[in-house]
């Protein structure tokens, strides 16, 4: 829990990558240019909302429906292992709700994280994930109720030796 508080403290001495999806236009997303390289989704699967932010005006929203995802590819694989970080919300609380992380690594599909406990509404999650090196790209995948699905924003992606400034 004190990584939470303690990791944005010392995250100066990173690389930082950051997407708030403030520049993608609001409506439905298969092809997106980030920071981080191309986020893509299947139809229905994801939107960009110009509401619901956690900062900024847009947020990106996974859609309700069984499992619905979105994925980054980076420009190119993570040298070492990273801190992905994601600020999000559910948008219902009626169930089913469950949401993981892969990553996508040259020995195949690795769960980082599964049934990630997100609150509805606030962007009171945040959830920090350690993603291996050689990943060439991170899926999420969220089963929910047809009208919700998780709002996520603030992504960050922090690569290299931690540093104490």
């Amino acid at each position: 829990m004190l990584y939470k508080y303690i990791l944005p403290l010392l995250a100066s001495g990173f690389v930082v990558a950051a997407e708030s999806f403030e520049q993608a236009p609001v409506g439905a997303v298969s092809s997106l240019d980030t920071e981080y390289g191309a986020l893509s989704a299947a139809a229905d699967n994801a939107s960009i909302l110009g509401k619901l932010s956690r900062t900024g005006r847009k947020a990106l929203h996974i859609l309700g429906g069984k499992d619905r995802a979105v994925t980054l590819t980076f420009k190119q694989p993570l040298s070492g292992a990273a801190q992905l970080s994601l600020w999000m919300e559910r948008w219902t609380a009626k169930g089913p709700f469950e949401l993981s992380l892969y990553a996508e690594t040259p020995g195949g599909s690795v769960q980082v994280a599964r049934g990630i406990n997100v609150a509805t509404g606030g962007y009171h999650t945040h959830h920090i994930a350690t993603i291996p090196a050689g990943t060439t790209a991170v899926r999420l995948v969220c089963t929910s109720a047809e009208q919700g699905g998780v709002l996520v924003d603030d992504m960050e992606l922090y690569i290299g030796a931690m540093q104490v400034v």
